[in-house]
């Protein structure tokens, strides 16, 4: 006996793992178990159901369950939980195993297996008895569900469609197809071969179901053709094409051979552009000649061996043909043709003209094919018109036959007549009683749909009340006659308690905040069933005419008919010859109904009824997404609805019907539910309804019409319109109550199609509209009629209102489901949009949104503009505005949408489609914003005006200026014109009046010394000319970020229903946001301490992340929402037909949404960890952050070194300055608690391991630095092309096309990644992915070397040039001076070099010349042009010298790399030079000094080329170059550069041309001599000398300007020419320019126009410019100079080229031969503290503090920040006060005038020093002093030509290990000192030095000692010259 629990541990991992169901039964006291799988069909296996049977007959009681699919089993799944588990289901008969067997069974019963075997029979079809359960069957396997003849038919119609179906055209086939069978599964489609025939493609069409019912579905899905015919088509461009065009197609090409096939499709995939039409593949047929075609020749070899083998074009021996590499011979031929080598061969062009003979033309008549069928339904109903046309009878009067109902309550009658409601309809679906229900339609359209049915039911055709019979129509109900029963309305009210609302809308609170309820009187709408008779069952006078007469024949009063058809129609109606037999159709892409000439009058007004039927219900937009398209009705449908809807209008106004045959209805109807069909009698009735009401309101006003024009007729026609009067209007002959009557009938009428169309549609619909119009009414706000005047015309339900064009955008409601709101209400913006998010938030919800259409009338920019759209309140969209605004930007960021509109309008429609929804929601959504506050604003300001409250006068007159400002705003707004600023309280604080005064006195004050009026002064931005740059205003405190900024939105009505498919507990409103928000908290709290642990350059990336956290967690809830609302839980569903499919669905949802869930939690730990990594190689800013991070340790150094110094000395830490007070008592904790080695704060292995730290991050930013400057090199490889980005430090892999898989997985395998964002495979750049590269086969260099190759060469390369560069001389300055020590006259002066430093400073070079002044500057000015070398120099000096003399004292230096010059492309400038002057001749004529340049070259024209590029290299102080061709790329592809480079790595553009000729000497020689002309010595000089004397006129006339503009005037120092020497400037080579004087300063002036003058020689003392205007892109506050009436800027790099030191000494040189002339100016400077930790104990400090700490106020500790001219009325306090001021001079770039600043006068050549005290100026002459030691060797060094800038006194190490070799006692602090000295130096100098001391070389101080003994000897006249001053 086995007990359960032991039953369930058997079993345990299966109902843990749910792998299979598990029955559980007992047999007596024992309990049984038995695993059970399910097929994949999720069906029993046959043995598995007959076991389960056996089981249910042995325990009735049995249970079938799943530990994955069963609820109340386990949690934990342990064997206590599950046995508990198991027992409930038993217990509580739950998952049975009967339920189980049926829900899996696959087996049918017998009887509907035969009735669904006879129906597959009688349709032609095989029977398959097997359930389908969405699985595919597999055809070629006889399983046994079928019978095999089934099997048989089934594989011989398979092989019907698949002949139908493959394509087998010789040519080409396409397939066409269906949109709608399309998206369902089953085959679809049809293969047409082309070319064809209009018949085989219309019978194709109906193979596929399309005809002119449904041209929109149609559409070609694929193309093939033969494989021995291939054609390489694009398949996009056949699928878009027409398929008259794609047959025109077929039949040219089927005049093409092979070859010429071969020929298209090697040009149809041509690289350099194919065919882009199908006209142009079309006209091919006609330029089979137009290319040369080689199929076997697909690459440049084999090109290459076709010219030099086999084309007979190359003649010369085959042993030179060996020799001759193929592949780049045949590039070369492929590029000078314009080939292309395609998959079908290589193509190139034959030189003929293209021939367009198709193109763009119609398609011939006898290839237009296209054309729809008729539909299938349509052909029908005219077959069974003309079957029963012959038969047709006139139908005889039916018998009334009333309902009898039994029961005794009302509402089981109710319920009776409702049941017999429901037979009826569904018996109405047969020919007879369908044709009788649309007769008693025509009679009865303004009935309901339910007494339509009714009265057609009983046999009724004309009914009415008992008394109305009697009454109104003098008739009585006949003896014992039985009513027909229908409904009438009975509608009754209660009363109920409701909350009650104050005059706002809102529930009215008691004093203990409950609810006040009311009762109030509610009407329920109800019916009642009533009695009726039929004119039938009474007697009495004869009826009179209801209006409706018939137009029987030819039809009487056709033309009013017929134009009230067209009146009614929607869309416009034409006649044309329709082909086909058709009589007419609708047109649904153009909107327009046909119909078909010459037919009677009666058939031509049948079928405009039946087309404005299909209008009417069928108008749907083709192109709209198929999601839309769902809901149409299928073609049959619409068929018999049109149909239907034609009979009951013609029945109604009598048109003859009898061929109107309705015996297909009951086939339409099989298969259909009551529900479907009620909806489609319902249409029609609706339909027929709306055209009968239509037609006969415009038949009256045509009447109208009529009668009044036959009034009108003069009385002399009357006699003629007597012969044919107009029949006489029925109702016209009526009693006036009778007319009254029926007016009212028609009213009732009327209002009976108001309350249908508003609970179809929700709304009144445009027919029913015109309806009202025609019968006089008009519909009121209230949604009433009311009879319209006389002369009243009827207005629109919605009145568009008269825009006031400086009022507010007006809403009106043009519909509203909600009770707050009605039909027609206007409101303006402000409300609407306030009113809209309070009704929007008070909806309640439950499945259901009270919906409101709306119109936005406004003027924006001017014009009247209107916004029409809808809201449905419940759906939380918000406010008026953020609806708006959310369907705007739903549609702009929608894929779909934009697929669809893309789809089907087109590439343009898509743009401007997302353009206006950008424009509304960039620009009309703000302005809606911004009246909503001006109104807003001007509300505020009413309310507090009228409040009552206590105001000021101040607040007053501010609450009423606001209100005139948002009146004054508004139609500004409306015009689109800025807003002025809006009013501050503070404006009329009569407090600030005084303040406002002073302030305005300023002004004026400020104006006067403008010399400018207040208002130019206003109107300049109150500052005047060369006013200073206020500082920026204070940066307002940002406001702190709070947790709050980061929530998005949850879906509450989905975290609802999720709840309530899970759990029987109810939804706690608000839970889900709850609980979303608790995770964004905890996430913003972490970044928060995060952001304190880091560094704030992580601040932005931590937001980043915290941002996308809360977004992607927002959207994980969501899904999860949805997800769990799919399928109830089985808890709350049950086991029974428990929807397991569907479940297993929404497990793997959940799994892949937790797999998001997990991924969004771990951007928690990315937050945590950012910051907080090392620093990355590829990190843009990783030496920043290294450079940083080195500071804080070296901080940290320095810290730990100077506390521990101050704890040595003092013994304790009490009072350390370098440690704060919190760390002072951590240190000192420390250093308590814990057992030290070293007793000291920081142990001496902190400190070593913090300087090792120093060192590695030192060597890191070297490496680092090092690596940057590696050049990395890529390369072309076959199909793409390799970079190296050094910006994103990535080596980047570009592929033409999509690498092949193999290529892929290489990639992969070798570190490269896919980056969709640049569009490359990348990796890391470093040498490692140049390995990985050589590893990857399919991106191997076109060169043949490897990457590594590559990178080698370019690495290699670069180390020469470095080579090259430190072997180069260095750039050295000359100066001429006296030589002081020279005995012989003729050597008074020397020739030497200096070589400038880095710092400023310069080194004494070697002497080069020594001899009389006039040769030494002769030499001077050879080596500055160039023209000699300082070797030459020394050469000719060494050959003057009869004996050997003893050189002057050097002082060698260490050559010092020089950087590679790499030249800039050249300007506009150097392609004037391209120009021969004799082609400018005759043009314009030459200048002066273009002639002479023009002889000037005609000098060197005998030279060879060579000299004459050295020429021209000498005018850039070079000695010789040559002439180099680069190719260009772009649209210059084809071209090269030439350009001249020079000895010292410059180069310059001489001219372009086609690539082979650029290489030739003809060309070459023709670009030298045009650069020749411009670019010798002689020009150069005749070019500055010339330009100089009229520049100067032009400064005088400059500064003339700019004393009238408040500006500085310049000095004109130099005009120079730019020979490219300096790197930085190499672009501008060529050019000429200025050096000028501003304020003292040397700047230089580049200007385009300039060098242009300069160089043609036109340069004018006028300035050009006609009006003053700022240079580029200067702001006007930083212009302070004026050039050719130009503002310019001396401080600004604009216009300006780096000053080099020659061009500065030179215009050091000028200015001070052009300031001897003027009197000294008297001057100002002011020095500050430098920023940083140097100037710390200087910075802000009074005198006395600083001289208490010993410390003095040295010049070393400042920097010169302004020096201006002083006035002689300028006292010290005036400077104090004008560098505190807002208004500072323009070129100070210092903080305001502060405590430790020092200011310097000078007056009269005295400079006096002033320290900025903390009250006052202190004296402070120690500030003007200099260092007696430098002083005493500066002397020295200038005396002797050493000038150095720096202290050099101290013993070197060589002079101390003399010292200590002789016995001397030396200091520690000079070996100290030494040794830092030394190690300074670099390395060369220190190798000379050691040279010097093996060599026993003189120290220099004893070199200086004998110098002096010398001097002192022979003491020299000296002079003092200019040429002292360095």
């Amino acid at each position: 006996m086995a007990s359960l629990r032991d039953v369930v541990s058997e079993y345990q991992d299966d109902l843990r793992n749910g792998i299979a169901w598990l029955a559980f039964w007992r047999e007596g006291r024992s309990w049984q178990a038995e695993a059970f799988h399910l097929d994949l069909d999720d069906t029993l296996y046959p043995e598995d159901r007959a076991r389960l049977a056996e089981i249910q007959a042995a325990d009735p009681r049995a249970i079938v369950v799943n530990g994955y699919y069963s609820g109340y089993l386990s949690e934990k799944m342990d064997v206590a939980e599950l046995v508990a588990g198991v027992r409930h289901h038993y217990d509580n008969g739950l998952n049975n195993i009967s339920p189980f067997m049926e829900a899996h069974s696959d087996e049918l019963p017998p009887d509907v297996l035969e009735a669904a075997r006879e129906k597959a029979h009688a349709a032609g079809l095989p029977f398959y008895e097997r359930p389908y359960r969405g699985d595919d069957i597999d055809p070629y396997t006889y399983d046994g569900h079928m019978s095999i003849e089934d099997y048989e038919l089934m594989q011989k119609l398979m092989e019907q469609d698949q002949e139908r179906r493959e394509p087998v055209s010789e040519v080409f086939s396409i397939m066409i197809d269906n949109r709608a069978e399309a998206q369902n599964d089953g085959p679809h489609g049809y293969w047409l071969d082309l070319p064809t025939t209009a018949e085989k493609l219309q019978e194709a069409m109906r193979e596929i179901h399309i005809s002119a019912d449904n041209p929109q579905d149609f559409f070609i899905a694929g193309f093939s053709c033969p494989e021995d015919r291939h054609l390489a088509i694009p398949y996009d461009m056949v699928l878009a094409a027409d398929v008259d065009e794609l047959n025109f197609l077929a039949a040219r090409l089927d005049t093409l051979d092979a070859a010429a096939l071969a020929e298209l499709n090697a040009a149809l995939q041509n690289p350099r552009g194919g065919f882009e039409s199908i006209g142009q593949i079309i006209d091919y047929a006609d330029n089979v000649d137009y290319f040369v075609h080689l199929p076997d020749v697909q690459s440049p070899g084999q090109l290459g061996d076709y010219y030099l083998n086999r084309s007979g074009m190359v003649d010369m021996p085959e042993e030179w043909k060996a020799g001759i590499d193929a592949a780049r011979f045949g590039e070369h031929i492929a590029r000078q043709e314009q080939g292309a080598f395609t998959p079908y061969g290589y193509l190139v062009r034959s030189g003929d003209e293209w021939q367009r003979v198709h193109e763009g033309q119609p398609v011939p008549e006898e290839y237009r094919v296209m054309g729809f069928p008729q539909p299938d339904v349509l052909r029908e109903a005219v077959q069974a018109r003309q079957t029963a046309a012959p038969t047709a009878e006139a139908p005889t009067q039916p018998q009334v036959i009333p309902i009898i109902l039994n029961s005794k309550n009302s509402a089981d009658r109710m319920k009776e007549i409702t049941d017999k409601l429901e037979t009826g309809i569904m018996d109405l679906f047969e020919s007879d009683r369908f044709q009788a229900y649309l007769d008693t339609m025509a009679r009865f359209h303004n009935y309901s749909f339910n007494n339509t049915i009714l009265i057609a039911m009983q046999g009724g055709q004309l009914v009415a009340g008992y008394n109305k019979w009697r009454d109104e129509f003098h008739r009585n109900v006949k003896k014992g006659e039985k009513g027909i029963k229908i409904f009438a309305p009975a509608p009754y009210k209660v009363k109920k308690e409701v909350p009650k609302l104050d005059e706002q809308g809102q529930p009215v609170k008691d004093k203990d905040g409950n609810t006040v309820t009311e009762q109030k009187e509610i009407q329920v709408p109800a019916f009642k069933i009533v009695s009726v008779f039929d004119v039938s069952q009474t007697e009495g006078e004869p009826l009179p005419s209801l209006g409706v007469e018939e137009l029987a024949g030819d039809v009487e009063r056709y033309q009013d008919f017929f134009k009230a058809l067209e009146q009614t129609s929607p869309v416009p109606m034409a006649f044309e010859d329709i082909p086909g037999g058709s009589h007419g159709y609708y047109h649904l892409t153009e909107k327009r109904i046909a119909i078909q000439e010459n037919m009677s009058e009666l058939q031509t007004l049948k079928t405009a009824i039946h087309e404005i039927a299909h209008a009417k219900l069928h108008a749907i937009d083709p192109e709209a997404p198929a999601a839309e398209q769902q809901n149409r009705p299928d073609s049959r449908t619409r068929e018999v609805q049109a149909e239907s809807v034609a009979y009951t209008v013609c029945q109604h106004y009598g048109l003859d019907t009898s061929d109107y045959s309705f015996g297909y209805v009951a086939g339409w109807s099989s298969g259909k539910d009551l529900k479907e069909l009620k909806a489609s009698l319902e249409t029609i009735r609706a339909t027929a309804h709306e055209l009968i009401t239509t037609i006969d309101g415009h038949l009256a006003e045509l009447q109208k019409q009529r009668q009044a024009q036959q009034e009108q007729t003069p009385a002399q026609e009357q006699p003629q319109a007597a012969e044919q009067p107009a029949p006489d209007s029925v109702f016209s002959k009526l009693p006036p109550e009778q007319q009254q009557e029926m007016a009212d009938s028609v009213k009732a009428m009327l209002q009976t199609l108001i309350d249908a169309d508003v609970k179809s549609t929700g709304e009144v619909t445009q027919g029913t509209l015109d309806a009202i119009q025609t019968q006089g009414f008009v519909l009121s706000d209230d949604g009433t009629l009311q009879r319209a005047g006389a002369s009243q015309t009827p207005e629109p339900q919605a009145e568009e209102p008269a825009l006031d064009p400086a009022a507010e955008p007006v809403v009106t409601i043009l519909f509203s489901e909600s009770p707050h709101l009605e039909t027609g209400q206007q409101m303006p913006l402000h409300e609407a949009d306030a009113l809209f998010a309070k009704l929007d938030a008070e909806h309640q919800g439950g499945g259901y949104y009270d919906k409101t259409d709306f119109r936005i009338d406004f003027t924006f920019q001017g014009e009247a503009h209107s916004y029409s759209g809808r809201q449905d309140f419940g759906d939380r969209d918000g406010s008026l505005i953020e609806h708006i605004r959310g369907y705007q930007e739903f549609y702009l960021h929608d894929e779909q949408w934009k697929n669809h509109v893309l789809k089907y309008q087109g590439p343009e429609a898509l743009a401007e489609n997302q353009a206006s929804r950008e424009t509304f929601v960039s620009e009309i959504i703000p302005y809606m914003e911004l009246h909503c506050n001006l109104s807003r604003l001007e509300q505020e300001a009413q309310t507090r005006l009228a409040s009552g409250d206590t105001l000021t006068p101040e607040e007053t007159t501010y609450y009423e200026a606001l209100e005139d400002y948002a009146k004054e705003c508004r139609p500004l707004l409306n015009q689109g014109e800025p807003l002025p600023e809006m009013p501050q309280l503070s404006d009329f604080d009569p407090s600030i009046e005084a303040y406002r005064e002073q302030v305005m006195a300023e002004i004026e004050q400020e104006a006067a010394d403008a010399g400018m009026t207040v208002e130019e002064y206003a109107a300049a931005g109150y500052e005047a000319p060369a006013a200073p740059e206020p500082e920026p205003a204070p940066e307002q405190p940002t406001k702190e970020p709070a947790a709050s900024d980061y929530y998005y939105s949850i879906n509450e009505g989905a975290a609802r229903r999720a709840k309530e498919m899970n759990s029987y507990s109810d939804y706690k409103p608000g839970s889900a946001t709850a609980e979303y928000r608790h995770y964004v908290d905890n996430a913003f709290e972490i970044a928060q301490a995060q952001k304190k642990r880091v560094d704030p350059m992580y601040h932005e990336k931590i937001d980043s992340l915290l941002d996308t956290y809360a977004r992607k967690l927002a959207a994980n809830m969501n899904h999860s929402f949805a997800i769990d609302a799919r399928v109830p839980s089985i808890l709350i569903a049950g086991g029974s037909n428990f929807p397991v499919r569907q479940k297993e669905k929404q497990n793997a949802a959940r799994d892949s949404n937790m797999q998001e869930w997990q991924y969004i939690q771990g951007l928690l730990d990315k937050i945590r960890s950012t910051g907080m990594g090392g620093i990355r190689q590829d990190d843009p800013q990783a030496i920043p952050k290294l450079e940083k991070k080195l500071a804080g340790l070296e901080k940290a150094q320095e810290t730990m070194k100077a506390v521990n110094a101050y704890y040595r000395k003092h013994g304790t830490l009490d009072g350390c300055p370098h440690l704060s007070p919190e760390n002072l008592e951590k240190l000192k904790a420390a250093m308590v608690s814990g057992w030290h080695y070293e007793k000291k704060p920081f142990q001496s292995w902190e400190l070593s391991n913090n300087s090792a730290e120093i060192r590695r991050i030192r060597q890191r930013i070297d490496s680092l630095t090092r690596a940057r400057e590696t050049v990395y090199v890529g390369w072309e490889f076959e199909g793409g092309h390799v970079e190296a980005n050094r910006e994103q430090s990535r080596l980047q892999v570009f592929f033409d096309g999509k690498p092949d898989a193999d290529t892929r997985q290489q990639l992969k395998e070798h570190g490269f990644r896919w980056a969709p964002s640049v569009g490359a495979w990348q990796r890391l750049l470093n040498e490692n992915a140049y390995y990985a590269a050589d590893r990857i086969s399919s991106i191997q260099p076109l060169t043949g070397e490897k990457p590594t190759e590559l990178q080698r060469s370019s690495i290699r390369q670069q180390q020469a040039q470095m080579a090259q560069a430190q072997a180069e001389p260095e750039e050295c300055v000359y100066r001429v001076h006296a030589a002081t020590r020279s005995d012989s006259p003729e050597n008074l002066y020397l020739l030497q070099a200096y070589v400038p430093q880095t710092n400023g400073t310069v080194k004494i070079g070697a002497v080069l010349y020594a001899g009389a002044e006039e040769k030494c500057r002769e030499l001077l000015d050879q080596l500055n042009t160039g023209e000699l070398t300082q070797e030459a120099v020394k050469e000719l000096y060494a050959k003057e010298q009869e004996q050997p003399q003893e050189p002057a004292p050097e002082q060698e230096a260490a050559p010092e790399p020089e950087q590679e010059i790499t030249p800039e492309p050249e300007t506009a400038q150097d392609d004037v030079a391209d120009a021969e002057p004799q082609e400018k001749s005759a043009d314009k004529p030459l200048t002066d000094l273009q002639k002479k340049a023009v002889e000037i070259a005609g000098r060197y024209k005998d030279l060879p080329l060579q000299g004459k590029i050295d020429v021209i290299a000498q005018a850039f102080g070079c000695k010789t170059g040559e002439i180099r061709t680069s190719p260009c790329t772009g649209k210059w592809r084809g071209t090269s550069d030439m350009s001249i480079h020079f000895d010292n790595g410059a180069s310059l553009f001489i001219g372009n041309h086609l690539t082979p000729k650029a290489k030739t000497v003809k060309v070459q020689t023709e670009c030298v001599n045009s650069a020749l002309v411009r670019y010798n010595p002689e020009i150069v000089q005749a070019t500055k000398e010339a330009a100089l004397p009229v520049l100067l006129q032009r400064e005088a006339k400059d500064n003339e300007i700019a004393a009238q503009k408040g500006l500085k005037p310049y000095t004109l120092l130099n005009v120079e020419f730019h020979d490219g020497a300096d790197e930085q400037t190499g672009g501008y080579m060529g050019w000429y320019y200025v050096t000028l004087a501003v304020d003292g300063k040397i700047c230089t002036h580049l200007e385009t126009g300039l060098s242009h003058d300069i160089a043609d020689g036109k340069v004018s003392d006028t300035p050009t410019r006609a009006d003053y205007f700022t240079a580029g892109a200067l702001k006007e506050t930083d212009v302070d100079y004026v050039f050719n009436n130009v503002g310019f800027s001396s401080a600004s790099t604009l216009y300006a080229l780096p000053l080099r030191d020659d061009v500065r000494e030179r215009a050091e040189q000028t200015l001070a031969q052009r300031s001897a002339d003027q009197p000294e100016r008297d001057t100002f400077s002011i020095y500050q503290v430098p920023a940083g930790p140097q100037g710390r104990d200087f910075r802000y400090r009074p005198y006395e503090e600083l001289q208490a700490a010993g410390l003095a106020v040295d010049r070393k500790n400042y920097e010169l920040v302004y020096t201006a001219p002083l006035d002689k009325k300028t006292t010290l306090e005036d400077i104090y006060r004008t560098f505190n001021a807002d208004d500072r001079p323009a070129g100070f770039r210092g903080h305001s005038l502060s405590v430790s600043d020092v200011v310097v006068v000078n007056r009269g050549g005295k400079e006096e020093a002033h320290y900025c005290d903390s009250i006052g100026f202190t004296p402070v002459p120690e500030f003007m002093r200099e260092s007696p030691i430098k002083t005493a060797e500066m002397s020295t060094e200038q005396n002797y030509n050493m000038i150095d800038g720096t202290l050099n006194n101290a013993p070197s190490m060589g002079e101390l290990e003399a010292r200590a070799k002789a016995g001397e006692q030396i200091s520690l602090f000079d070996v100290a000192e030494a040794a830092k000295v030394e190690a300074q130096k670099p390395k060369q100098t220190r190798l000379a030095s050691k040279s010097a001391q093996r060599q026993k070389k003189p120290s220099i101080r004893a070199q200086l000692k004998a110098a002096k003994e010398e001097q002192a000897k022979k003491p020299p006249a000296r002079e003092k010259s200019k040429e002292l001053e360095v």
